[in-house]
Order: C-alpha cells, then structure tokens, then sequence
C-alpha cells in the first residue's frame, strides 16, 4: 500500500518520502523564494545557524561511533565515517576530478 501525502492528504506520496511530488515542488519553491528575499545579515545569519546545528549533529554522531555523513551505520575503526559513505564520497570526487582537471588534455 503507497502512503499518502502529509501534507495535502490527496496524492499519493513519493517513493522514500512523506510528501507528494506536488507539495515537494511548492515547498521547494517557497523556500528558495524566502532565501531569495533575505537581506545579506540574514543570510550571514541563516548560514551560521545552519553551519552549528551540522557541527553539533556530526560531533553527537562522533561521540556515539556512528558515521558522521549518514548517521545510520557504526564508523569503522580509526574513520568517522562508514564504509559505504566514504566510496560514495570518492566516486563523486573522481567523477569531479575527471570533469574538470582530469578530463582536459
């Protein structure tokens, strides 16, 4: 059975996630609109926040052995992160490094 949409309670909600792709797209839009309407303290301001509450979530995982990009997995042993997060990180790096230095002749 597929869950419906928390907020709207109509549609059908997207695979993976609480909302559907109706609600996600206005949620989406409505927030980049506020970003885009804040002053440059309020941003500085709103960049702050967000840059303390990651520092906080990751020393919390840290302290409690989990990895620190996705929270789910215990950190191996002498790492912060789990196995899976760190290939993740180094395709994503190489895919970069290939489109911008490695890929130019």
């Amino acid at each position: 059975m597929r869950a419906i949409c928390t907020r709207c309670g109509k549609n059908p909600a997207v695979e993976g996630k609480t909302k559907c792709l109706n609600c996600l797209d206005y949620e989406a839009v409505a927030q980049y609109t506020r970003y885009c309407n804040l002053t440059p303290e309020q941003r500085k301001s709103y960049h702050a926040r967000i840059n303390e509450s990651q520092k906080k979530r990751r020393k919390v995982r840290r302290d409690h052995g989990v990895c620190t990009k996705c929270g789910k997995r215990k950190a191996d042993t002498g790492y912060v992160t789990c196995k899976k997060c760190r290939a993740e990180w180094r395709e994503r790096r190489r895919k970069y490094y290939l489109q911008t230095k490695g890929g130019k002749k």
